[in-house]
């Protein structure tokens, strides 16, 4: 079975990435390789945070929704079969005190 990460902004359609399972485990300091027809084919860390995990990017030249995030971005997604990104206009603002440090 296949994870998702459904990224939303501004009311838009979620746009839904696929991970292939055998890039996603439950553990820490884990990384994980994202592609999509969207987005260049990229790698994250990926670490446990309570019932949540954190998303970093590990390269500079992410981009979702055809826009160029920082390299320090961070996505917090529930950790559930289907993992879905908060509004990353809120959650990329590298100094909100709720990005704890890898």
């Amino acid at each position: 079975m296949s994870l998702f990460i459904s990224a939303k902004r501004h009311g838009s359609p979620l746009r839904v990435i696929r991970f292939r399972e055998s890039h996603l485990e439950v553990g820490e300091n884990l990384l994980g390789c994202l592609s999509h027809r969207n987005l260049h084919r990229t790698f994250f860390r990926i670490t446990a945070a309570g019932e949540r995990f954190i998303l970093r990017s590990l390269a500079p030249d992410l981009l979702i929704n055809g826009k160029m995030l920082p390299d320090n971005v961070v996505f917090y997604i529930a950790a559930e079969d289907t993992l879905r990104v908060l509004d990353y206009e809120f959650v990329m603002l590298p100094c909100s005190p709720y990005l704890p440090p890898l």
